[in-house]
């Protein structure tokens, strides 16, 4: 239980913020203005001394009554070497036995008598009368000066700590390591008994003893067994941060970097100390960045600026470059979701299949919607990646856990959309929503399948259900514009696009949309305003371009539109609808045999798509050839008819023809 103030940094206080996960211990310490006054009332006035013996003695009043007895007695302390004369005085009047029992003790961050008679029982020595004939070796070490009682608990000093640390550490670094090995096994031990090693991962990290020896497993894990501390602080990083149970590694992690800040600290094996460097702002932003993708996140700072991005990232992957190390379990499994994030789609692949082995080894009957949630994770990247089938097979697997997630039931939906089965995708969206009502998400991608359906009055209701729950959702309304359009209800339609775009003005479908509305119902100018304004968010983008060019050209604005029709022919010259509207456009522009020209363009490099027989039909019907006309209009219905009935019905280029009677035939099929 270090007493060094971590959350002077600014780091640690954002990693911490309400938190109270630090054995922070507020003792009796003066702080080093404090320090200086006192040693100045002694009489010394020396700024180099005063700050020699504050690093020495960390300001605690033990070692400040014993420098003034010094100074009191004429004594002269020599600090010129460090901490050498508080050892001195440490070690003053300890047998070789006593020193022994001693620098075990400091060893634990803090230790009660079941602790202490574990140690000496491992090491031989014999807890009644190993320190002294009068007292057994607990109640010897409480009596100690240096020893603190804090929070219920007995623990050295920090000063005491460290001199009897670092002098064990010199004289038997192999003794040192193994009563460390011994402390993981001891923590390990009263973990298990709190919640036994076979018990659902949950009810462990949920049990507030099982958290607490759990991070003095770990933090005596790092100190002793230097590949296996690794992992088994990694595994505890990821199973903590899966869970939320953030204390699990903080006390050890935040422990071990206060302690690492003493001069000629070098207790760690040599390659956790470089781990930990490696990880440590890794660490501090773990919380927040390994549940994301990289990809998709990014960071922005209130105040100035912070570590990048890409140096979080880089921190980070020392502990994803051994999750195949790590044992079988939560943090495997969570390593492996967490890894697969910064994955390419091959690797992601194996890693999430690899997740879905550790789910089934994880899942529990007695925590049901825990064990549903790792399928579910896994189901839910899957999809991400556009593994569509493998991802609803997991799905049903998590929904055959539990299957009263309303969540879980929608996403099934949305992954039955993708592949075109919607009457079943319905079908979930109905357990969805029988499940919970109030689900605005469900009922919008409720009312897309019926859309997909054609069954356009039951998507309106399931639209106006989602926004009768939330009336702030861009999507609901856009996609209710596009149903009003299926309805031919153009007036209320635009209204749905001005709402949505109240609420979210860089929609450049709802923008498009509407303007195709607006050109239908022959607003050629509050058209091209549309169309100007999707083009802004999204430039270059051909139909936009197409639909604006047409559009000009109705305004008789024939140079402006071809140069519209020809970006579009540019970015897309395999796109048989652009050359076919770039015959359209030549052709209102009277210029007809060019105009034909691109319309067989069109019929070449498709010749079962109806564009280009349609776009010919309208070259012959401005031109006042009927026959013509009549014989490919009938090629493009045969091709398509709604389309193509829909599109001759308001296309001004038929209205010399529009009274023939073949012509009105064609229209009623």
């Amino acid at each position: 239980m270090r007493r060094r103030s971590l959350l002077e940094k600014e780091s640690w206080r954002k990693l911490q913020q309400d938190r109270d996960l630090i054995y922070e211990q507020r003792l009796d310490e003066f702080n080093k203005e404090q320090t200086k006054e006192y040693l100045q009332h002694i009489g010394i006035t020396k700024s180099g001394d005063i700050q020699k013996i504050y690093k020495a003695t960390k300001g605690l009043p033990y070692y400040l009554q014993w420098i003034k007895r010094e100074k009191e007695a004429n004594r002269e302390i020599d600090f010129s070497r460090g901490n050498q004369e508080i050892t001195n005085l440490l070690l003053q009047g300890l047998s070789t036995k006593q020193k022994e029992i001693v620098q075990i003790a400091a060893c634990c961050r803090w230790f009660d008598r079941s602790l202490i008679e574990y140690l000496m029982q491992k090491q031989g020595i014999d807890f009644e009368t190993g320190a002294c004939a009068n007292f057994n070796c607990f109640d010897w070490l409480i009596k100690c000066d240096f020893v603190e009682f804090v929070q219920g608990r007995y623990r050295l000093d920090d000063v005491a700590r460290n001199v009897f640390r670092l002098s064990f550490c010199q004289d038997d670094k192999t003794q040192f390591r193994a009563i460390h090995e011994l402390l993981a096994i001891y923590f390990e031990q009263q973990a298990n008994q709190e919640v036994t090693q076979d018990s659902p991962e949950p009810e462990k990290y949920e049990n507030a003893d099982w958290r607490q020896y759990t991070a003095e497993f770990l933090y005596h894990a790092l100190f002793a067994i230097r590949d296996e501390g690794q992992r088994q602080f990694i595994s505890h990083l990821f199973a903590s941060r899966y869970l939320k149970q953030l204390e699990v590694v903080i006390i050890p992690f935040t422990a071990v970097v206060a302690e690492a800040a003493v001069e000629n600290y070098r207790l760690l094996p040599d390659s956790t100390e470089r781990f930990l460097k490696s990880i440590k702002l890794g660490f501090i932003f773990s919380w927040v960045m390994l549940a994301n993708d990289p990809a998709k996140y990014d960071i922005n700072y209130e105040n100035g600026t912070g570590p990048s991005k890409e140096e979080i990232e880089a921190a980070l992957r020392p502990c994803f470059t051994q999750v195949d190390l790590l044992k079988d379990g939560l943090g495997k499994y969570a390593g492996l979701l967490y890894k697969s994030l910064r994955s390419n789609p091959i690797q992601r692949k194996d890693l999430l299949m690899r997740a879905i082995e550790q789910a089934e080894l994880i899942a529990t009957d007695t925590y049901p919607e825990f064990s549903s949630r790792l399928f579910l994770n896994v189901a839910d990247l899957l999809y991400e990646s556009g593994e569509y089938e493998k991802s609803l097979a997991i799905h049903e697997k998590a929904l055959g856990i539990k299957d009263d997630l309303p969540k879980a039931w929608s996403n099934r939906g949305v992954l039955l959309m993708n592949l075109e089965r919607y009457e079943e995708a319905l079908a979930s969206y109905d357990k969805a929503l029988a499940i919970k009502d109030d689900l605005p998400e469900a009922w919008l991608a409720q009312g897309i399948a019926l859309k997909r359906l054609e069954r356009y009055e039951e998507a309106l209701a399931s639209y106006d259900k989602a926004l009768a729950i939330k009336d702030d959702l861009p999507e609901a309304w856009f996609n209710r514009g596009i149903v009003l359009s299926d309805l031919e209800r153009y007036e209320e339609e635009l209204a749905s696009y001005d709402k949505a775009l109240a609420i979210k003005d860089d929609l450049p479908e709802a923008w498009f949309n509407q303007g195709v509305t607006l050109k239908w119902l022959k607003r050629y100018e509050e058209a091209l305003t549309s169309y100007n304004k999707a083009l802004k968010i999204t430039p270059n983008k051909p139909n936009y371009l197409s639909a604006k060019g047409l559009t000009l050209s109705l305004l008789g604005r024939y140079d402006e539109a071809l140069a519209n029709i020809n970006e579009a022919v540019k970015l897309q010259p395999d796109d048989p609808l652009w050359w076919t509207n770039q015959g359209i456009l030549l052709a209102r522009a009277g210029r007809y045999q060019e105009a034909l020209i691109s319309c067989d363009k069109a019929l070449e490099l498709k010749p079962n798509d109806e564009s280009g027989h349609y776009g010919k039909a309208c070259c012959y019907a401005l031109q006042g050839n009927i026959d013509l006309a009549i014989e490919d209009l009938q090629k493009a219905i045969n091709l398509n008819a709604s389309r193509c009935r829909q599109e001759a019905l308001s296309n001004p280029d038929f209205d010399g023809i529009r009274n023939d009677e073949r012509f009105k035939a064609l229209m009623q099929g």
